[in-house]
């Protein structure tokens, strides 16, 4: 929906965005974040309804862009990419999706429920017709980018239909939530990731990992955070199931997995985005729950969320199991003295406004009442 000549009295507007905002212009209340702007100031707003609260399917709310050849794919960009350039032919593209039939409003594939990005070829020849579709969206895309595809039936599952999982009638158009995570050059001698032996899954994994430590500490945030992403992709939620009960196979995953997860968390603390670093440093935790990085990043997460309580917990308990590390002092020390002053600036501003209430005296009556009642009901 378009807004024109929007005049705003007001000069704080609530705003949720998935873009970037000049955090200079950004003020959390009450857990909710404003952004300040000048009364009558706004022209226009965009709106794009991503996923609506009655469950109903996203729809295509742009002007349709045609992103191949074939002009009945359309697409709605909700998040720009950040990757150079977009996918090529002969690419293996990561990518989380979430798919509904056109005409439904239950979604019929997710892959962000099961943990494990989706691994999807974009090359001539390949042997799933059913994401010809889908595989034309991709060829528009840059890493990190997110859009709606709609995917007219004959470029998904055709005049049959499917009717196992996920099950789609014939002739049925798909719309699809598409995130671009990486993608990288098809080698020819690796085997689809169903294929793999456990070894293999590892081997590929750890790859991926060391490309993302030299990409990190070369400062490309998006870079790093996309090898890493791919390099999880190999430890679904599914897989890690398959490993309960073989301990020594499961050790060698989490040896992979768990830096990977704290490495995650890093980036999107260095990218401002603390909520995706508390979840990754929480999922650390629920294996190892003392591992001293993730306590400490979840705490700086969290103090950058306006958890202070939270944040100060989790890096006292990392200032007991690792006493030695400065970075977790200095830390320490500085979030629980801001703390103490934050706490006698609350005093002082809401001190006379909820104190203790006066007592209220009660007349002769309402005594004499109270009296004649207890004996009545004895």
């Amino acid at each position: 929906n378009n807004y024109k000549n929007h005049e705003c009295e007001e000069n704080v507007v609530q705003k949720q965005t998935i873009g970037s905002i000049d955090e200079d212009l950004v003020e959390t209340i009450g857990g909710y974040k404003y952004l300040r702007v000048p009364a009558k100031s706004i022209k226009e707003i965009d709106i794009n309804i991503i996923d609506p609260l009655d469950g109903s399917v996203p729809r295509i709310r742009t002007p349709r862009i045609v992103v191949t050849a074939d002009p009945t794919v359309e697409k709605q960009v909700i998040v720009d990419g950040t990757g150079e350039e977009p996918v090529s032919e002969e690419s293996k593209c990561f990518i989380h999706m979430r798919a509904w039939r056109v005409d439904d409003t239950e979604s019929i594939e997710d892959s962000r429920l099961q943990k494990e990005p989706l691994q999807v070829l974009v090359r001539k020849g390949e042997d799933k017709p059913h994401l010809a579709g889908l595989a034309l969206g991709l060829l528009s895309m840059r890493s990190g980018e997110r859009a709606l595809l709609r995917v007219p039936w004959r470029l998904a599952y055709g005049d049959q239909g499917h009717f196992s999982f996920p099950h789609v009638p014939p002739k049925t158009d798909i719309i699809y939530d598409v995130e671009l995570l990486g993608f990288e050059t098809v080698c020819d001698d690796e085997l689809p990731r169903a294929d793999m032996t456990f070894e293999e899954r590892c081997r590929q994994a750890d790859k991926r990992r060391v490309m993302g430590n030299e990409l990190y500490k070369e400062g490309k945030l998006d870079d790093a955070l996309a090898k890493y992403t791919m390099a999880m992709s190999y430890f679904g939620e599914s897989f890690m199931f398959q490993l309960e009960g073989l301990d020594k196979y499961k050790a060698q995953a989490q040896a992979i997995r768990l830096p990977l997860l704290l490495n995650l968390a890093q980036c999107h603390l260095k990218k401002q985005n603390p909520h995706e670093a508390v979840a990754y440093c929480s999922e650390v935790l629920e294996s190892e729950a003392e591992n001293v990085k993730a306590l400490f990043r979840r705490g700086c997460a969290r103090w950058e969320l306006g958890q202070e309580d939270d944040a100060i917990q989790d890096l006292t308990k990392a200032r007991k199991l690792a006493p030695d590390d400065k970075s977790i002092k200095v830390t320490l020390n500085k979030y629980t003295s801001d703390r103490k002053k934050e706490i006698v600036t609350e005093k002082a501003i809401f001190g006379g406004l909820f104190g203790e209430a006066p007592e209220v005296k009660k007349t002769w009556t309402q005594t004499v009442g109270d009296a004649l009642n207890f004996w009545r009901f004895r």
